[in-house]
């Protein structure tokens, strides 16, 4: 690699920004498929906000990737190599071989669909604050003892912490659990509905033909049935499918957001912020977008989703400006004509 000044015992630094941009998202794809490869059985949950137990694997995957994630919010440079990155990684699986250069090896169907599960796993772990909970402690004969540990997200706050003790005065300002658990649920949200989106697109899901199941056996997963294959069930990624009062107590906000196919029927998103949100393939049927702010990117990606209803609903921004009703509209007619 190619680094600037410093001495190697203390670290580097890159040359350019896009060095480490690239290489952080290669690290969490690597992250990813080495959940993917763990052939280990995951271990039943009594309830979801419980702590995932050592010998599970959601255990080291919830740790590793939690690592990569919440110490800072995932930029969209990251977000752009990432993307790309996972987009051919799904393509080999159906041309695993690459003639030129050196690369890693490659998922199969069977392991991308864990890794798919996986998250959809670790999103409801988060949901339910189960990294934000202390912990009841056992002795060794499994009694419950009056003790309580600190819950995970004190690891990851020493995780943010400088590497140089030396360093660390009554100045040092910790990280607050609060952009911890922001940090980390923003972007387990945009790999997981990514990731599933593209392994449902693979298998021919199409969000205006599939037919939703009515049993669903995850909460953070929506099952539907491909028209042209009445025996094929894809799992689409499903927000807040277990709690449909999530947003009162989380209102996601974010400049990049991508639930690019994600399952938000009937979620209720009032007064949600989804600037540059990627809603392409999302399911909206019956959300409530009641003071919802999406600026004119986003409905570019969306604008057929949405009944005239749900439109008007809307606080539409140009450039961080909010649309008069009068350009609102405007806008509707010119983004409609023709479709």
């Amino acid at each position: 690699f190619y680094f600037k000044r410093g001495n190697e015992h203390l670290g580097c630094e890159f040359a350019h920004k896009s060095f480490r941009e690239y290489l952080f998202a290669e690290a969490i794809v690597e992250t990813l498929k080495n959940y993917g490869l763990d052939q280990r059985r995951a271990n039943a949950l009594e309830s979801w906000w419980q702590d995932f137990t050592r010998n599970d694997p959601r255990y080291v995957f919830s740790r590793r990737l939690s690592e990569l994630i919440a110490p800072q919010a995932i930029t969209a440079e990251v977000f752009h190599y990432l993307w790309a990155l996972l987009a051919w990684e799904i393509k080999r699986i159906d041309k695993p071989q690459i003639e030129v250069g050196e690369v890693t090896a490659a998922l199969n169907e069977t392991q991308w669909n864990r890794v798919r599960d996986g998250l959809a796993d670790l999103w409801q772990w988060w949901v339910e604050g189960a990294h934000l909970r202390p912990k009841i402690e056992r002795d060794k004969q499994g009694r419950v003892t009056s003790e309580f540990s600190l819950p995970y997200v004190h690891d990851l706050i020493r995780h943010t912490a400088p590497l140089d003790l030396d360093r660390i005065n009554d100045e040092t300002k910790p990280e607050t659990t609060t952009q911890i658990d922001a940090n980390s649920g923003k972007a387990l949200c945009q790999i997981a509905a990514r990731i599933h989106t593209l392994l449902a697109v693979r298998k021919g899901y199409d969000a205006y033909t599939s037919i939703l199941q009515k049993e669903q056996k995850h909460p953070a997963q929506r099952q539907y049935k491909i028209a042209s294959d009445n025996e094929l069930t894809i799992n689409i990624f499903a927000m807040f499918a277990g709690n449909d009062n999530y947003w009162e107590d989380y209102k996601l906000y974010s400049r990049l957001i991508f639930l690019d196919g994600a399952s938000l029927v009937n979620a209720r998103l009032d007064g949600a912020r989804l600037d540059g949100a990627i809603l392409d393939r999302a399911r909206l049927v019956g959300a409530r977008l009641d003071g919802a702010r999406l600026d004119r990117s986003c409905l570019l990606t969306c604008i057929n989703l949405l009944s005239k209803k749900q439109y008007d609903s809307l606080r539409v921004f140009d450039e961080g400006n909010e649309m008069s009703k009068e350009a609102k509209e405007a806008l509707y007619r010119e983004l409609t004509q023709g479709k």
